[in-house]
């Protein structure tokens, strides 16, 4: 991964170090000027050695989450950038035929085929260029595969439908669709060659007139070795090849798919694939292959195109930076894991950080007598933050170095569980690099340090004579007036992000000066006497009502403001702020309330009384507990609840638009007429109800653009009447002059000037995910237009110089999850693709209610396999596609869940530094005649409270938050949603949580019921 944030990698690395030694330099000149005070610190770290362990695994936490996520980026970036490196080898560039302005498109090698006389001129062109090494061309196709084994070819039958129809029974292996490449022997010579898995070079005579070599996916797939008999089908003509050799997934051997893809397919000569296809004399694209290495190659990419884009356009040809943009695609996709697992991963880091002031807290707690007494004899306030600096940064440097370790482990298993997922398709390998390592170390190691730095300064504020004599602090609002200059700027502050989110619709600095100024006020107001209690609740109210307003009601109030996915976090910890601030704030009426609720339970009257007085004698304490499991907790349930509404909007009974089946087709082996080669492949065509079709000729080569706007990639599909008449399409926008879904379709199947469109086209604004730059977006459309002035765009395939106009009357309701793209009438398609090329064609097949929808649709796949075709059952396609949508979510909560860890370490923390707070307080009750169980019992329920008070909050909180964004119109892009709850593992979350803290506080209750009364009345 080479940035994050658009930062460079690099950058951050000295950025961090640098914050790193100014840490580090801190801590050494207090070693240096105040070595006394630099012992007192760093001495309690070996001293308590297991409440050290429970201190360093709070601490790490920060650390964890950066290194998991920056060693998820890294993985994603070498898996599929080093996909890109090896599939692409010397290949650079390609150059494809284009037309008009729009830019090439690599699409374009699919649809339109060049003549091979082309490749000489840009041999010609580029031959003097001394950043160009080679230059070849390349023929492309796709065919099924039968793998026969090691048979006599001699003895195959080719000619007799019949006998091939055995043929294929008796096949060893079979694969639907393979990719396959035709080179000829000086292009292969002039793009570096072609080498089997074991390093022996293969050239063109090698192949023969009938040897083929095999990519390693599709030999795996095939289970195919060298000498194998396969059969492929191309222009529906069987061929019997040879596998001559297995080779890497590359380029040259065949693998022209999708980098990140299993990769299956073969090379052959040039002439011998011309011949199959009927294509004598033609070529897919011709290859440029750039100066030096795989990947130093690439640097050069942008002075080729520019040297020779001009010169190509005059023969109708365009120069695509092939391997440039799939290296820049793989970045993009790690830099937005690492980004979406960094913002959800704040959650977790604040949490950590609420851990590390309370752990503080409690140490000053403890040590309050000594502080006071250092302060009495002359200490000054600035050593006793110096000490604990000290000792903060020896947890520090322990816990991040744990923490980063521990990450790059966590970023193995993250990737363990992506291989798993997606099985099959994708080969996930872990990778996580040094400079990940050192940076997740550097950043978590100065989070920690200053805040610990902050909860020192905050620690250090105590009053001498109360701390000797070890009683609380008076605590006189009106005398702070420190208080009440945070007041003035948080009011200033939270007015002037106001102001500029109002102005620049932006929803995070807009909605954190609101949340800022209540704050602020409450502060001004309890300075001048008012009651804590009163004024706080009120602030704690109103964000409430500001962080849960519905969509509707805050757009009327304050205008429309645009967010994305930070919103998450910052909502997240003004909601629980606000929670927690009307919790504590009116935590003794709570606690009177578990009392007397508690008073029903003879014998543990004394225990409950005890357990509710200390939370309620420390609210600061109570509140930052309470605060960490209600942020893990809420993260967590409202996650939850957004993936299942998702999955059930994603596969709701509108997703296949009412059919049941399809087949895909590809170009090379069309089907003449689908029913009638069902009938003559023995299915029974009884079950069908409907048969719809529709073409995509050159389907990653279209664009479109808006009226004077750039041009974006697109995907057109042609639908014929059929198709448009069974199928079961609603709109959630209509073209004015359109009063209904139906008028729409029929102006779809007469006028070749129309089209609709998927739901992916209107801008989502800040509401969602995705709307990415490089998507088209239709312009004057939003999530809440429910009809439109019919906008003209304009979209270009390769085989036109003219742009076409196009009329959009309809977007499709996202709820139809089985169609995408843009859909126009089979004239319209003409009009876009005027060649009689053949195209890619899905068959769409509505079968009657009681068939056997798996068996029928494997015995359609098994029927066409001569034609490469690939049968799907639509609503299991869905299912499948959901689900591993849904499984990575999961991972992600996972991944967030970590945070839980830390609210139980803190549970942990929080009891045993209580038992040796209250060592004395223990000691006097046990004097008074209180039994162990009693003592122990106090010390469980004390932390079942609190936690019990957090989890609950999250929760209410997780789910009221979840309602409000599922039934937004700019979240759910238009789309009305009855929201679900996953109870079941909202509760089972809620139990593991609480049950997982109680164990937790089990040990120091059980230490606490220990202490002898005579040993801890002479504690001190």
């Amino acid at each position: 991964m080479d940035k994050l944030f658009g930062i460079s990698m690099n950058t951050w690395l000295v950025v961090m170090l640098i914050l790193l030694a100014v840490c580090l330099v801190t801590v050494a000149w207090i070693w240096l000027r105040h070595r006394v005070i630099f012992k007192l610190g760093v001495r309690n770290i070996p001293r308590r050695k297991s409440q050290t362990a429970l201190i360093v695994i709070g601490l790490m936490l920060a650390t964890l989450i950066i290194s998991a996520a920056l060693g998820t980026g890294d993985t994603l970036t070498h898996w599929i950038g080093g996909s890109v490196y090896k599939q692409f080898g010397p290949v650079d560039e390609v150059v494809v035929h284009t037309s008009g302005d729009a830019k090439p498109s690599a699409g374009a090698a699919l649809s339109v085929r060049i003549p091979e006389s082309q490749l000489q001129y840009v041999r010609d062109q580029t031959k003097n260029d001394p950043n160009v090494d080679g230059v070849g061309g390349l023929l492309a196709a796709q065919s099924p595969v039968l793998n026969m084994g090691q048979v006599d070819l001699a003895k195959l039958d080719l000619t007799s439908p019949a006998a091939f129809e055995q043929i294929i029974k008796t096949a060893k292996q079979s694969e639907p669709v393979v990719n396959v490449a035709g080179i000829d022997e000086q292009s292969l010579k002039d793009l570096g060659g072609l080498k089997t898995k074991d390093g022996k070079p293969v050239t063109i005579a090698d192949m023969g007139s009938n040897g083929v070599v095999l990519t390693s996916d599709a030999a795996d797939q095939l289970q195919a070795v060298k000498g194998d008999i396969l059969l492929i089908t191309l222009n529906n003509q069987p061929h019997a090849v040879k596998v001559v050799g297995i080779a890497d997934n590359t380029v040259l051997a065949g693998a022209i798919q999708n980098t990140g893809q299993k990769l299956e397919g073969m090379s052959m000569p040039l002439a011998n694939l011309q011949a199959m296809m009927g294509a004598p004399g033609q070529i897919s694209a011709i290859a440029i292959s750039n100066k030096g290495d795989s990947r130093a190659g690439v640097k050069l990419t942008d002075e080729i195109v520019n040297a020779h884009k001009s010169a190509f356009l005059t023969q109708e040809l365009g120069i695509v930076p092939l391997k440039q943009d799939a290296v820049k695609q793989a970045d993009q996709i790690a830099q937005g894991m690492v980004a979406f697992f960094i913002i959800f991963g704040l959650f977790s880091i604040a949490v950590g950080i609420l851990l590390i002031v309370l752990i503080f807290t409690m140490l000053a707690a403890e040590r309050r007598s000594e502080m006071g007494m250092a302060r009495a004899v002359g200490a000054q306030r600035r050593q006793l933050i110096q000490q604990f600096i000290a000792e903060g940064t020896g947890y520090a440097l322990i816990a991040g170095l744990v923490g980063a370790l521990l990450g790059a482990l966590a970023a193995g298993l993250i990737s363990g569980f992506m291989g798993l997922l997606f099985a099959g398709s994708l080969d996930v390998t872990p990778h996580v690099t040094l400079r990940s390592i050192v940076i997740a170390y550097c950043l978590g190691t100065v989070i920690t340090f200053i805040a610990v730095a902050l909860s020192s300064w905050r620690v250090s504020r105590l009053n001498v004579v109360a701390a000797v004599r070890d009683i609380p602090d008076s605590y006189n609002p009106h005398k702070n007036k420190r208080q009440l200059m945070w007041g003035v700027l948080m009011v200033i502050g939270g007015a002037i992000l106001t102001a500029l989110g109002h102005n620049s619709h932006q929803a995070f600095s807009f909605y954190t000066g609101m949340s800022l100024i209540p704050l602020g006020i409450a502060a001004i107001l309890t300075y001048f006497g008012l009651k804590p209690r009163l004024v706080l609740t009120l602030a704690g109210l109103y964000l409430l009502a500001l962080w849960l307003l519905p969509e509707s009601v805050a757009d009327k109030l304050w205008g429309k403001t645009n967010g994305n996915i930070e919103m998450f976090f910052l909502s997240g910890i003004f909601l629980v702020a606000a929670a927690t601030l009307i919790i504590v704030q009116n935590l003794r009426a709570l606690l009177a309330l578990t009392q007397r609720l508690g008073g029903a339970m003879r014998g543990k009257i004394a225990s409950i009384r005890m357990a509710v007085a200390y939370p309620g004698a420390t609210p600061g304490r109570t509140g930052m507990t309470i605060a960490m499991f209600s942020l893990i907790v809420f993260s967590l349930v409202m996650v939850a609840t957004l993936v299942t509404n998702f999955s059930k909007l994603f596969l709701g009974t509108e997703a296949t638009a009412g059919w049941t089946i399809r087949v895909d087709v590809p170009q090379d082996n069309p089907v003449a007429n689908f029913e009638q080669a069902l009938k003559q492949r023995g299915i029974d065509v009884a079950p069908i109800q409907a048969i719809g079709t529709t073409a995509q000729p050159g389907a990653f080569s279209t664009q479109f653009r808006n009226p004077n706007g750039a041009w974006k990639p697109g995907l057109v599909t042609g639908a014929d009447a059929s198709f448009l008449d069974n199928s079961k399409i609603e709109f959630q926008a209509r073209a004015n002059g359109y009063d209904s879904d139906q008028a729409i379709i029929n102006a779809l199947k007469s006028d070749p000037n129309v089209a609709i469109i998927d739901a992916s086209a209107i801008p989502q604004g800040g509401g969602g995910f995705g709307g990415g730059n490089d998507n088209y977006q239709l312009e004057g459309i939003t999530a809440n237009t429910k009809t439109f002035a019919a906008p003209t765009i304009d979209v270009i395939s390769p085989e036109i110089q003219t742009p076409r106009k196009v009329k959009i009357i309809g977007v499709i309701d996202q709820k139809i999850t089985s169609m995408f793209g843009l859909y126009v009438n089979d004239a319209g398609l003409k009009q876009i693709f005027p060649s009689n090329a053949p195209a890619a064609m899905h068959y769409y097949v509505k079968v009657a209610p009681g068939t056997d929808t798996k068996a029928y649709t494997l015995s359609i796949k098994h029927a066409l396999l001569p034609n490469g075709a690939q049968a799907v059952d639509i609503k299991q396609e869905l299912k499948d596609a959901q689900k591993q949508s849904s499984s990575f979510l999961y991972i992600l909560e996972g991944f967030m869940g970590l945070g839980l860890i830390v609210g139980i370490a803190a549970v942990g923390v929080v009891a045993f530094r209580a038992v040796i707070e209250r060592r004395q307080s223990i000691g006097m009750l046990r004097a008074l005649g209180f039994q162990r169980s009693m003592v122990q019992e106090s010390f469980v329920i004390e932390s079942a409270v609190i936690v019990l008070l957090g989890v609950l909050s999250g929760a209410v909180l997780g789910i009221a938050l979840a309602y409000i964004l599922l039934t937004s119109n700019s979240f759910t892009n238009g789309e009305k949603v009855t929201v679900t709850y996953p109870w079941v593992q909202i509760v089972l979350l809620m139990a593991v949580a609480v049950v997982a803290a109680l164990l937790m506080s089990w040990l120091p209750a059980r230490q606490a019921s220990r202490v002898h009364p005579a040993e801890a009345l002479r504690y001190e």
